[in-house]
């Protein structure tokens, strides 16, 4: 082999190895970054909230001051940068308290006062210290306590972001990029723009609120928006596709439905005719100029706004940096299964209240007015409601909530559980002065009523009565027959009508609220009534004896009472 073969056949070999050695780094480089690609996904997995919460620029907790809710330990990064706009949002029962802080120089908002979102663009005072400082006196007035479950949201942007929120609560998001180009081209560019994980397009206006809105807030210049005349050679609309070609020849201006081309409003028609009057679809918006739209140049399918600082529309031709374009205005909303995501901004739960409701076991009636345990907490402030334990006239408690907890972001309800107390009575008859010639009774009867007044010569009405089975005695040491009524919720007498057998008087009654022999000689005559609402238990004897000493058996009450 000549010296010459033996040098290329060296540096052959020497080339194979680097290439061997350079292929296996590149390997070994690729396992590596795999490895570690691997890895912050696991650690992602394994506490998402704790890394999203490290990189958040805003942070801060709500809590509740008695009619109101404040944000506290609100920071945002220091190193954030200008701060161009800022975006709060509040569950729908909230309203921003105006009041609660002083508006810097150089803020300005144009939503309605009351609205659910806020949003500030900032010309000044706009640097993170001094947005912190004025975010932490923010306080949020409570209108409907019912609706104030959910999140307060503070966005932060360096862009000039306007925040609106539309009938059906929906937020969107707009912006005005100064850059002038021709709609088929500002089209694929506000494909681009992401806000807040939602994609960007060139905005829609379906209503005169969101008209004006947009013009107030970020309307810096004319512009682009997202309707037109133009499709496709093939006849078929734009319809929200990722991007469009930017050749004008490769559409058809023929048409005269106005459409939007992107969006949630994709393919809808919002107004028929290259030329006014046209026609106005129902329940669709649209807001030209008077004169517009007029197709100048038998091309101007491309619709433009905020010409020469008036709000209303115009059609334009495909036209790029000219006096009537400016820049177009990017639209951020949810739809198509987008979300909104936590980006520059940070959400806290707004706490609920603890509320205490004393019930009637049986009916769930409310015994007493539902207690608010406290009005000044946070998310995971220890509640304890062992205090509001509540004695209830005429009721028993038999069921106790779980009397200790931490507040939470749903509101929570205990139930203190309560049955109505038994009136229990102890009732005899006792036989006096026996005649061998008369039947002795072995049962006596009477009836219980409810009734609405302790006098019985005032009684107006009786709510209840009970037929009662009563044991006949002959002494007072004898036992009497037990009852039990559930008291009546609102009338607290009960009378003893007794009934008596053929041949017997009544003699009087002897009643008392503790047990005792009953004496003859403490007897009183009359009705006895008793006070359910005094006494939840009480003794009563009746007494009877014969009337006669003459008698006449198998009478019909005698027969019809069994004491023949």
């Amino acid at each position: 082999m000549s010296e010459k073969k033996s040098m290329i056949k060296r540096g052959l070999l020497s080339f194979i190895t680097i290439s061997a050695i350079w292929l296996l780094s590149a390997a070994a480089i690729k396992t590596q970054a795999e490895t570690i690609e691997f890895e912050d996904q696991a650690e992602e997995q394994e506490d998402p909230a704790s890394r999203a919460e490290k990189s958040s620029a805003v942070n801060f907790k709500v809590k509740r001051v008695a009619e109101q809710y404040q944000l506290e330990d609100l920071l945002i990064q220091e190193n954030f940068g200008t701060i161009a706009s800022v975006t709060i949002k509040m569950p729908k029962g909230l309203n921003l308290d105006a009041t609660s802080f002083s508006l810097p120089t150089g803020w300005t908002t144009y939503n309605e006062p009351g609205s659910d979102v806020i949003n500030y663009l900032l010309t000044q005072n706009n640097s993170p210290q001094i947005v912190q400082n004025t975010l932490q006196q923010l306080a949020f007035n409570i209108e409907k306590e019912e609706l104030t479950k959910g999140k307060i949201s503070i966005s932060i942007s360096e862009e000039d972001i306007s925040a609106w929120t539309d009938p059906n609560g929906k937020t969107h998001y707009y912006k005005y990029v100064k850059n002038s180009l021709p709609w088929l081209e500002a089209y694929s560019a506000a494909k681009k723009e992401r806000y807040k994980g939602l994609t960007g397009y060139l905005a829609t206006i379906t209503s005169p609120e969101e008209h004006t809105y947009i013009y107030e807030s970020v309307a810096k210049d004319t512009g682009m928006l997202g309707g037109t005349r133009a499709v496709n050679k093939n006849g078929t609309k734009i319809s929200d596709v990722a991007s469009i070609s930017p050749v004008l020849s490769n559409y058809n201006l023929s048409k005269d439905d106005w459409y939007w081309a992107s969006g949630p409003e994709a393919g809808e028609v919002f107004f028929i005719g290259k030329k006014k009057p046209g026609m106005k679809p129902e329940d669709k918006y649209n807001g030209w100029t008077p004169t517009e739209p007029n197709n100048h140049g038998g091309s101007e399918a491309f619709l433009q706004f905020a010409q020469g600082g008036v709000k209303d529309w115009n059609d334009l031709e495909n036209l790029g940096d000219t006096p009537n374009n400016r820049g177009y205005y990017v639209e951020f909303s949810e739809y198509g299964g987008q979300k909104e995501i936590e980006e520059n901004s940070y959400s806290a739960d707004v706490p609920q209240l603890v509320k205490v409701v004393y019930q009637d076991q049986q009916d769930k009636e409310k015994l007493a007015e539902e207690v608010i345990i406290s009005k000044n907490f946070c998310i995971g402030d220890a509640y304890d409601t062992t205090s509001f334990r509540k004695e209830i006239t005429d009721y028993e408690l038999v069921g106790i909530p779980t009397e200790n907890g931490n507040y939470k972001n749903e509101p929570i309800t205990l139930i203190y559980t309560y049955k109505r107390k038994y009136l229990t009575l102890h009732i005899k008859q006792v036989v006096l002065n026996t005649s061998p010639d008369l039947v002795i009774p072995t049962k006596g009867y009477a009836t219980l009523k409810n009734v609405d007044n302790e006098n019985p010569t005032e009684v107006h009405s009786i709510y209840e009565e009970i037929n009662l089975s009563l044991p006949s005695r002959l002494a007072d040491q004898e036992e009497a027959g037990n009852y039990q009524v559930v008291k009546n919720k609102t009338n607290n007498f009960y009378q003893v009508i007794l009934m008596l057998p053929e041949y017997y008087q009544n003699m009087g009654y002897v009643l008392t609220d503790v047990e005792a022999i009953h004496d003859v000689s403490q007897k009183q005559l009359g009705i006895p009534v008793m006070n359910s609402l005094e006494k939840s238990e009480y003794w009563l004897t009746l007494y009877i004896q014969p009337n006669s000493t003459s008698f006449r058996p198998y009478t019909w009450n005698y027969q019809l009472t069994g004491m023949n």
